[in-house]
């Protein structure tokens, strides 16, 4: 009987010492093995921490750099407009001070006209009364004047009045 328990009691410390055996022959090898693999989760963590930062520095950089291109096209944009403003501003008081121009003279020249015509007139008039002319010949002197008054009035436009 002793034997029987001895051999039960043989494989518990058997297992004890298979454990210790493992552990003399295996221990230093898997404790290496774990300190390699928490080394690489370390270096794995800092390696990653530092493409985020990299990464995140690189972005700022692009949104910085995109701002100002942004910006300067904004202001070209902006330079192109009030310089085209100002030229259309320009044309556009050229033109004013030309159709001024040409209704000045438009007008000296309706009044030169009608100065004309009144001083006709008034020759005309001291004409007759020098002559003493005769109805008939007097109203042949009026339709005469009045269709010269037409014939002026249809070739010049008439004048506007401001």
């Amino acid at each position: 009987m002793s034997k029987k328990r001895t051999t039960t009691e043989q494989p518990i410390e058997d297992g004890n010492d298979l454990d210790q055996l493992r552990n003399i022959l295996y221990g230093n090898q898997a404790r290496a093995t774990e300190q390699r693999l928490t080394d690489l989760e370390v270096r794995i963590e800092t390696v990653q921490r530092d493409l985020s930062d990299d990464i995140n520095q690189r972005a700022a950089s692009l949104a910085n750099s995109a701002s100002t291109q942004l910006t300067d096209v904004q202001q070209k944009l902006t330079d192109q407009l009030n310089q085209t403003a100002v030229d259309f501003n320009q044309r556009l008081d050229k033109q004013i001070k030309d159709i001024q121009k040409s209704l000045a003279d438009f007008r000296a020249e309706a009044r030169q006209r009608d100065n004309d015509l009144r001083q006709e007139m008034l020759t005309l008039g001291a004409m007759l009364d020098k002559q003493k002319a005769g109805r008939t010949e007097l109203g042949e002197l009026l339709v005469q004047l009045g269709q010269q008054l037409q014939e002026n009035a249809a070739s010049t436009p008439t004048e506007t009045k401001e």
